[in-house]
This record gives C-alpha cells, sequence and structure tokens, in this order.
C-alpha cells in the first residue's frame, strides 16, 4: 500500500515500511525499515537497517509528546526501569521502553534547540544521536522533546516501546506486562536501590514512599547532620511501599540500603 509516497504492508499484526536516502545530497542507498506491532500494553518498534554499509551506524528515534500544554511538560528517565517519560505534573504520561544498557536516552527543550528552525538542526542531531551532547533532564515545566538512539552494527537493530498511562505507577505496571508479553529480559546492573517515587519534587508527598530495591535487606534514613532519623527493616526483593509515620520535617535524607554492601542514596522529602 502507497501513502504520502511511503510504502506500508501489515502481514501478521505488523505494519512496517522503509525509508531511503535518496533525499539526501549523497545518496548511497542505504535503507531504514521500521517495523511497528501492537502489544495491547504499547507498541512495539524495530528500526533495522537495510543495504547500509558495514560501518558505525545510530539509529535514533526523536518525539515531541505534547502532554496537555506544550510548554508545561517535564521530562525525564527512570534508569531503573528504562523508562523514558513526559508528563504534565499529575499526569498522564507518555513513555519509551528500551531495552539495552547502551541506548543513549535524553531531553532537550524546543523553544532552545528547536526553534525557530521548525526543526533540530542536522548537526545537533547527530551530536544528540552519537551521545556527544546529553541535556540532563529537567523537572521544571518546558515544551520537551525526547529522543532514543543506539550506535549498531548492521544487521543489528533499535527496539523500544511507546506507552502512556494516567499516571507513572501505571506505566510501571504496564511495563511489567509489556516484558511478560514481549518474552524479553531485561539486562540490569543496578544493586541496592532502584528507583525510589513518587517524585517529591512533582507529586504531593503522603508520607508513603515506593521503593524498589534489588535484594533484601534494610533501609536507614539519616538527616543532613548524619543523626539516624527512620529505618525500615525486612525489606523483599522488589517493590516495597514504606509508611513514613513518625517524620516531621522536611528536607535532605540520606537512604543506607544494607545488604551484604552499604549503597547510598540522596533525596528530598516533601511533609508539607
Amino acid at each position: 500500500m502507497l501513502k504520502n509516497g511511503v510504502f506500508f504492508e501489515k502481514k501478521n499484526n505488523v505494519i512496517s515500511f522503509d525509508f531511503s536516502d535518496n533525499y539526501a545530497q549523497y545518496p548511497e542507498g542505504n535503507v531504514l525499515r521500521v517495523e511497528i506491532k501492537d502489544i495491547d500494553y504499547g507498541f512495539l518498534f524495530k528500526l533495522k537497517t537495510l543495504n547500509f554499509k558495514p560501518e558505525t551506524t545510530y539509529l535514533s528515534l526523536f518525539l515531541d509528546p505534547d502532554i496537555g500544554n506544550p510548554l508545561t511538560n517535564f521530562a525525564s528517565y527512570d534508569s531503573a526501569g528504562k523508562i523514558l517519560y513526559v508528563s504534565s505534573s499529575g499526569g498522564p504520561y507518555f513513555g519509551v521502553l528500551t531495552f539495552k544498557n547502551d541506548v543513549l536516552c535524553g531531553a532537550f527543550k524546543n523553544e532552545e534547540y528547536a526553534y525557530p528552525y521548525g526543526g533540530v538542526p542536522d548537526s545537533l542531531q547527530y551530536l544528540f544521536m552519537s551521545g556527544k551532547l546529553k541535556e540532563k533532564f529537567d523537572i521544571f515545566p518546558s515544551d520537551y522533546s525526547i529522543y532514543i538512539s543506539r550506535k549498531i552494527f548492521p544487521p543489528d537493530s533499535l527496539l523500544f516501546v511507546i506507552f502512556a498511562g494516567e499516571n507513572y505507577d501505571t506505566l510501571l505496571e504496564k511495563r511489567k506486562k509489556i516484558l511478560e508479553r514481549i518474552n524479553i529480559k531485561q539486562e540490569t546492573n543496578f544493586k541496592g536501590i532502584s528507583k525510589v517515587w513518587p517524585n517529591p519534587f512533582i507529586d504531593p508527598y503522603q508520607k508513603e514512599l515506593k521503593i524498589e530495591v534489588m535484594g533484601e535487606g534494610r533501609i536507614i534514613f539519616y538527616d543532613v547532620t548524619g543523626r539516624k532519623a527512620y529505618e525500615v527493616t525486612g525489606l523483599k526483593k522488589g517493590l516495597n511501599v514504606i509508611k513514613l509515620k513518625n517524620f516531621r520535617n522536611s528536607g535532605i535524607y540520606f537512604l543506607k540500603f544494607e545488604n551484604k554492601k552499604r549503597i547510598y542514596k540522596l533525596i528530598y522529602l516533601n511533609l508539607r
């Protein structure tokens, strides 16, 4: 099927189409194939090269998911869950789930990089894709675009899932179902505390934390003076919901996870 000058093919619930470099100043016959599969909880994308020369290649995707008002979005990356996401405060959430440790994820402010060009300049695109320019993620509202990129050696591919949810908890629930559906085990090298949420800078703090740990152990909270403020024992591997009943002061706390190793994490608790 031909649509807008691009050939689409649908087979076994998979839509595929090809892009060539015929438009380039010096075309070399390179072709990029995109395959999209509906997996109920999101859309599984596979980007792979066809007829590419055997050289270093960066496959990338740039997205501008405007959630509500385009100027009130924030962008971030959950390195433990490998979820790149954009949201307005309180949701909804737009997410990209990646699967490899060597996938680069980043965000940039459109008003700083894309406008008034009407798109990201080619020179900046290359710097983003190759990881030579990597913007830090920002919790402050702005008009964000996000990207993922991976250096591949043909015939390797870039694999990811685009999905959405009412809040970040929904994304985490879908992430588990997505991994089960496509039977992919994520690479992980995280030890100790891999995730603490909700993000206290964004969401109202309800004296409840969800902490994901990579093993059994305990967590000790210390204030900035080094005094012990709270302790949670009997943590199980995976997600733990911790209700903080005796905290009185907002501020910065150090979390020490004790298992066979001692691993520290810095957080800010807003107890208003």
